[in-house]
């Protein structure tokens, strides 16, 4: 995968100005990251890497069993 490729799957979304293109939406990889990190907090979440020519790894990074998720109650 190229770097604008990777770039535009990360953003989740089509550049600005561009026509949505459902064969160019990304929109699930962004939002399982953004799922992911409002649970468990920001180091977890979704990471691609990817070389050109090379391949592509995704990785899925939440805590092990037994992790609690973050609290979404207010603290007082």
């Amino acid at each position: 995968m190229d770097d604008e490729t990777l770039r535009e799957v990360l953003a989740g979304k089509p550049e600005q100005n561009e026509k949505p293109d459902p064969s160019k939406m990304h929109i699930g990889i962004k939002n399982v990251d953004e799922r992911i990190k409002h649970r468990y907090g920001a180091p977890f979440g979704v990471s691609i890497t990817s070389r050109y020519g090379f391949g592509t790894t995704v990785s899925i990074l939440i805590p092990e069993d037994g992790a609690k998720p973050m609290s979404l109650e207010p603290k007082q």
